[in-house]
């Protein structure tokens, strides 16, 4: 998403047949919290047209746990140590797991 000068927010995402794998959401820091994230992953869910989604977030990201639990996701599972610097555990959430 851009704004007139800027690219403020991104996703980076992969189509299987029957579902999508989120790997990155990202809003700048300056303009988090405006909904911006909302808007994109609405429009990442709708342009795409699946109805299963899979992505996974840092266990103490709890604005974005609680974004994508908005849309339906729902943790599924905890990738223990996953993250480095600092180390901590993935949740890997699904939509319509």
């Amino acid at each position: 998403m851009r704004d007139s000068t800027q690219i403020v927010a991104f996703c980076a995402c992969y189509v299987f047949s029957d579902y999508l794998d989120i790997s990155t959401v990202a809003v700048d820091a300056s303009r988090r919290r405006q909904g911006i994230g909302r808007a994109l992953l609405q429009r990442i869910l709708s342009e795409t047209g699946v109805q299963n989604a899979t992505l996974e977030v840092r266990a103490s990201n709890t604005a974005a746990v609680q974004l994508y639990k908005g849309f339906g996701f729902q943790i599924t599972s905890t990738r223990s140590r996953y993250y480095e610097n600092p180390e901590e555990d993935g949740l890997i959430l699904w939509l319509n797991p």
